[in-house]
């Protein structure tokens, strides 16, 4: 019988994988969280709750472990000393990053990114900060103190923006509701930017045989499920998913400066340049179903569907967008 650790395991990402673990009759899999996420999730499984950043997280040190998959490390010191105290007890840990580590400003914004490119410093400051200002930061000080481990044959894993089912961001929702629901919308003027993205069940599908399998061959990936989409035609695949179509309404990157709209956060997604990601690596080493993008949709449309289609929680509310249209001449 081999003993799973998973850190998190109740949201999002964590959560596929542990669906997919159920059917396995060879694995005592047990999750630390702190039961605030779905605490009513996975009877089946061994349940420790506690928050990691304090001696709760203890717990897990009373057994040894053949493998810990980590969704939940975001302050560098707390994951530093649980790697340590591991040290020896652990088959394999596997860490789930972001490619948010990386110093985009290290290099030409036509860059394809590989798993070598630069990761950002992180000051004593932003390894405290419980903003999300500092997330990258941080992540790559996580990846970096794990990675000085190689007696736990760490694995770091860094995809880029993750949707789909269970998805508590709403980053691609916003996207999906107001293409159901909107007449007209914002969007970024250069609909011809590329974007790539990471679906969670497929994500999940990689890191189930980056646990269940032989040892991955690398200690970094990045994984990203999809080749480059342009933004204006991802919108089209989700105007034909809703057999309607919205009235685009295009602001330039002077009109959102002067209008203090900000990329990524104000319209969820967005960047002023392409960001573009190498998938050989996992592709070599993974089985990876990479699901068509519009599969994927249809999957995730279904979903929103299911949960009633509540307002979106990040990007510009209604409201602020009206305002925004009136100040652009758009009545």
């Amino acid at each position: 019988m081999k003993e799973i650790l998973i850190l998190g395991g109740t949201q999002f990402v964590g959560r596929h994988l542990s669906e997919s673990l159920l059917a396995e009759s060879k694995l005592q899999v047990t999750l630390f969280h702190r039961g605030r996420t779905h605490p009513q999730l996975f009877p089946e499984y061994r349940h420790l709750l506690g928050d990691r950043e304090t001696d709760s997280i203890r717990q897990v040190l009373r057994r040894d472990w053949d493998a810990v998959i980590d969704f939940s490390g975001y302050y560098p010191q707390s994951l530093s000393a649980l790697a340590q105290a591991l040290t020896g007890r652990v088959g394999r840990y596997l860490y789930i990053s972001s490619i948010s580590a990386y110093d985009f400003e290290q290099l030409p914004e036509d860059t394809v990114w590989t798993e070598s490119g630069p990761t950002l410093p992180c000051t004593p400051e932003q390894a405290e900060d419980r903003s999300m200002f500092s997330y990258g930061e941080r992540k790559a000080a996580c990846e970096r103190a794990l990675l000085a481990l190689p007696e736990l044959n760490p694995v770091v894993f860094r995809p880029g923006l993750i949707y789909g089912p269970y998805d508590p961001t709403d980053r691609f929702y916003y996207w999906l509701w107001r293409t159901r629901h909107a007449e007209k919308m914002l969007v970024p003027a250069d609909l011809s930017v590329p974007f790539q993205w990471t679906y969670a069940l497929d994500f999940a599908a990689i890191l189930r045989q980056a646990l269940l399998g032989e040892q991955p061959k690398e200690s970094v990936y990045q994984v990203l499920t999809h080749a480059p989409l342009a933004f204006g035609e991802m919108l089209t695949r989700l105007e034909e998913q809703a057999q309607r179509t919205v009235r685009r309404v295009p602001i330039s990157p002077r009109q959102m400066e002067e209008h203090d709209v900000k990329w990524w956060q104000d319209l969820p997604l967005t960047t002023p340049s392409p960001r573009l990601f190498d998938r050989s690596r996992y592709q070599r080493d993974f089985q990876s179903p990479e699901t068509p993008f519009v599969a994927t949709l249809e999957t995730t449309w279904r979903w929103y569907a299911q949960q009633g289609w509540p307002t979106p929680k990040t990007g510009l509310d209604v409201e602020q967008e009206r305002i925004l249209l009136s100040k652009l001449g758009i009545h």
